[in-house]
């Protein structure tokens, strides 16, 4: 559950339903047994029938008789801030005998914990002194959120006891940790030995059952059986049932919901947060009573509820096919089954509610049925996928088209579209799935049918269709030779696994040395151009690009010193060696780029792109890539470098492409964000925005503005902010990044993409810092150098060809910039152009720096830099879809005149938690 729920969201519900009867099936009917019990978190029914009650504050109350008793079981001294507190309940399986009561609570003193305390009872309260210790938590960090605390025996006389992950999701990856778990402990809190981790874990480690879990809110054991359902709180779209399994690792924080991951268990059933209004399942109960007291079609049913959207549902655990059951539920926190055969559910506004058949006919929800695609189908790209079902009613019969609810979803490990919206009135249908998509081989899609009788009640499945997964292996003869897939230079033999049917991009470079022999390329093995597209093949399959020695050999070759590069994430850098051999005596261009692989240029590195000059003479170059710290622990990770392009008549050697591994110096988890601290924060504003590391008298000035606050966390806010934009402000920005950004608005009209922007950038600012040496001289020189290779390029020759008269290039020039230059302004630069005053760079130069057109670009490109310095992305990539964010801020800022402080602009970007999540918590 979340937090932010539970203050705004429960008070605006809880007096929405206040008084207001469940909505139920017919026959069924709902009475209120317990009221008082504000904050509940849980309740457990007791061997001898009575029913306890968690409350947050550290209550935990006995119903008895079907009346809530006085005084309470007990009460604990626990921390309840946020979703702390007192939060779960467990009987002993000897409860008859030694009367022993397991609770889930946070301890309020220091250092805050959770723990699972044994009580033992004395009659309905717990007896003086008998509390034990049975099993210690890991030290709490900051975060009040994901506790988790639901805790059952199982059937094999174990205490299973789940574990939020504390609001950090690496916490769910790693045996380092408890959190985000599930434990298995014996009574006395002993570990059993063979839980599936006791010989690879350590300590209490050891209790680990499985993991991979974000907010295991509450779960259940099938009666009878072993089967065990867990009910995972996710985070922003999907809410899940996963089947407990010993060793399972359930995907948190790498997937959430519907997932195909070989490296992790899909969960039994997930829902969206767009269906219904879901949030935050909760509840979670078998219907698999001592007596049979509701309709035999509900027996071995799972009931789940949803805390926001007020609702329980059932899931039939042998198809996955749900039901609705209840409607207006107030605010649901937990379900059980009471031996009598009613459905008990707690409500977080404090009462507890029973659920009864009242006997008589009942109109049972109708029975919807995929017929096609089969079970197990698989999809491949440019394929129509068809689908069809029936549906039967007991007492409708068999239902109209008008009873069919169809919707496609198309999912990923990170995100789910809607491919084919909710589409009511007819039993078939078909949808396509375009060779041209995206091309994980992760991708898969999930066919939703809703059926509706007349009298409203649902029933609802899905039928999965899967990708069909191939293996291509890309090749060179000889091999060790560079060529690209969609774009990513590799050495080859490289292979992967993609979709059949799926268009992908195959590239080599023409000419390349390896062990002092020039190869050309001959051909591709299918007939291919050097660069061409083609289909992922049906089977397994091999693509080879040829070579041959060349007639005559290169004069001369550039590669890296090594194939692989270690550093430290503390070095704060690594150095690339780049070395010419051959005939030195001409110019050479080589161009460069990072690539990610483990490690993201988001969080762990700056990218490196642009390109090296070897002057006459010159034989080695260093490439240098800034790496981005944090408090994540991650082990080592690792992207690449390739050199991508060498000017002729020059080749390039081997190795072309180098693995560079990144070893985390983080090797506890942490819950403080680095980002928080002064000289990291101005350490990052020189990497995202001068992209380069802080010189040490700029770092001490900024992060003095920064501590002068002390501890005033009013007085640091402000001085963040204003530290932040002050980078965005400062010359060496606005002469290098804002200068490329108008550069390419007054050649073409659109602000530059994320990665174009950084490649230009570093190019325009290499070398620069502003106060230090001849740093205008050389500010000049990059300038000038640079302007002369943007102008050279095809796509600007393509916008002003050659021919085009003086005029007409000035004034493409004025239209981009919305008019800015004055007639004068305009007169003179043709003129200039004309007579050879000027050249093409120089025009635009001028009119880059025109005064009107640079007043009129500062709050758009401050806006798209909150997008590319602090996000690290376009403004228009996921989670976005478009540019309405980046127009959002724009007219905001626009509002208040391009006052950052007034609009908030860098405030809310700067504490946003996609800016934070690149460094920590």
């Amino acid at each position: 559950m979340r937090l932010r729920l539970l203050v705004a969201t429960l008070l605006v519900l809880a007096s929405a339903q206040a008084g207001r009867a469940a909505v139920l099936p017919e026959g069924f009917t709902e009475r209120q047994i317990a009221s008082g019990l504000t904050g509940a978190t849980a309740m457990a029914l007791a061997p001898d029938g009575r029913l306890f009650v968690c409350r947050q504050n550290g209550q935990l109350r006995v119903i008895k008789n079907g009346a809530l008793l006085p005084t309470p079981f007990l009460t604990l001294s626990v921390d309840a801030t946020g979703e702390r507190g007192l939060l779960g309940v467990a009987f002993d399986p000897d409860f008859a005998n030694n009367g022993f009561v397991y609770v889930y609570h946070t301890v309020s003193a220091s250092p805050r914990h959770n723990r699972v305390s044994r009580f033992t009872a004395d009659g309905d309260v717990a007896a003086a002194n008998s509390e034990a210790l049975i099993f210690r938590l890991d030290d709490l960090g900051g975060a009040a959120l994901h506790n988790g605390g639901a805790m059952h025996f199982g059937p094999d006389g174990k205490l299973y006891v789940a574990v939020g992950d504390n609001a950090r999701g690496e916490n769910a990856q790693t045996l380092d940790s408890l959190f985000g778990k599930m434990l298995r402990i014996n009574p006395d809190g002993s570990i059993p030995s063979d839980n599936p981790f006791f010989n690879t874990a350590s300590g209490n480690r050891r209790a680990v059952w499985a993991m991979g879990l974000r907010n295991p809110f509450t779960f259940a054991f099938q009666p009878g059986t072993p089967r065990l359902f867990i009910n995972d709180v996710g985070e922003k779209n999907w809410e899940e049932v996963n089947d407990g399994v010993a060793g399972a690792n359930y995907g948190w924080p790498a997937t959430e919901g519907p997932t195909i991951n070989p490296s992790f268990r899909a969960p039994v059933f997930a829902y969206g947060h767009g269906e219904g209004g879901g949030c935050a399942i909760t509840g979670g109960a078998f219907y698999n009573a001592p007596v049979t007291q509701f309709p035999s079609t509900y027996v071995g049913k799972y009931f789940f509820a949803d805390f926001c959207s007020g609702w329980i549902r059932t899931l039939d655990p042998a198809d996955g096919s749900t039901s609705g059951f209840a409607s207006g539920v107030r605010l649901p926190v937990d379900l059980k089954v009471g031996p009598e055969g009613s459905l008990y559910y707690l409500a977080r506004v404090g009462a507890v509610f029973q659920i009864s058949f009242a006997g008589g006919p009942t109109n049972n929800s109708p029975i919807g049925t995929i017929e096609t695609p089969a079970q197990h189908s698989l999809y491949g790209g440019g394929e129509t996928i068809s689908y069809s079902g029936t549906a039967h009613d007991d007492i409708d019969g068999e239902l109209t088209p008008s009873a069919f609810t169809w919707r496609v979803d198309f999912h990923s490990d990170t995100k789910t579209r809607t491919l084919l919206p909710p589409t009511t009135g007819s039993r078939s249908g078909s949808f396509f799935i375009p060779a041209d998509g995206d091309k994980s081989a992760n991708l898969w899609y999930r066919i939703h049918l809703r059926v509706t009788d007349s009298a409203g009640l649902t029933h609802e499945s899905f039928r999965d269709v899967l990708p069909r997964r191939v293996r291509v292996t890309l090749a060179t003869e000889p091999a060790g030779l560079q060529l690209s897939l969609d774009g990513v230079p590799m050495l080859a033999p490289a292979s992967f696994v993609g979709v059949a049917g799926i268009e992908r991009n195959a590239a080599t470079v023409h000419t390349q040395g390896l062990d002092g022999v020039t190869y050309q390329f001959q051909g591709w093995s299918d007939g291919g151009a050097i660069e061409h597209d083609f289909a992922t093949p049906a089977t397994e399959a091999t693509l080879t690009a040829v070579f041959a020695p060349a007639a005559s050999s290169a004069p001369g070759f550039v590669q890296f010193g090594a194939a692989s590069y270690d550093t430290s994430e503390a070095d704060g850098h690594v150095s690339v060696s780049v070395t010419r051999g051959g005939d030195a005596s001409e110019l050479l261009n080589v161009e460069y780029a990072t690539f990610d692989g483990t490690a993201t240029e988001r969080s762990d590195y700056l990218p490196a792109l642009g390109s090296l000059r070897f002057d006459p003479g010159e034989t080695s170059k260093v490439i240098r890539v800034l790496l981005t710290g944090g408090s994540v622990v991650e082990g080592i990770e690792t992207f690449s470098i390739s050199l991508t392009h060498v000017g002729a008549p020059f080749a390039l050697g081997s190795p072309s492409v180098a693995t560079v591994s990144v070893e985390d110096d983080d090797t506890t988890l942490s819950s403080d964000n680095p980002i928080d601290e002064a000289g990291f924060f101005v350490q990052q504003q020189y990497q995202d925005f001068l992209n380069r590391e802080a010189d040490a008298d700029g770092l001490g000035f900024w992060s003095n503005e920064i501590l002068s606050c002390g501890a005033d966390a009013q007085c640091i806010a402000i001085k963040r902010d204003n530290v932040s934009a002050a980078f965005f402000l400062s010359i060496e920005f606005q002469e290098t990044g804002f200068l490329v950004y108008r550069l390419n608005v007054a050649s073409f009209a659109r602000f530059p993409r994320f990665r174009e922007f950084l490649r230009d950038t570093q190019a325009m600012g290499r070398g620069v810092v502003v106060g230090q040496g001849d740093w205008q001289q050389r500010l000049e020189e990059n300038q000038h150098a640079f302007i002369g290779e943007f102008i050279a390029r095809p796509e600007f020759i393509a916008e002003y060809p050659p021919g085009l008269a003086p005029s007409e290039f000035v004034d493409r020039l004025n239209t981009n910039t919305e008019g800015s230059l004055s007639q004068a302004e305009r007169d003179a630069l043709v003129g200039g152009l004309t007579t050879g005053a000027l050249d093409r760079a120089a025009v635009l130069r001028e009119v880059t720096r025109d005064d009107d057109f640079v007043r009129r670009e500062t709050n758009r490109a401050f806006v798209l830099l909150q997008y590319f310095g602090y996000l690290r992305r376009n403004p228009d990539d996921q989670p976005n879809d478009d540019l309405s964010g980046y127009e959002f801020w724009l007219s905001k800022l626009d509002q208040f005149d391009g006052d950052f402080r007034r609009a908030e602009m860098v405030r809310a970007f700067i504490s946003s938690i996609e800016y934070r999540q690149r460094f920590g918590p």
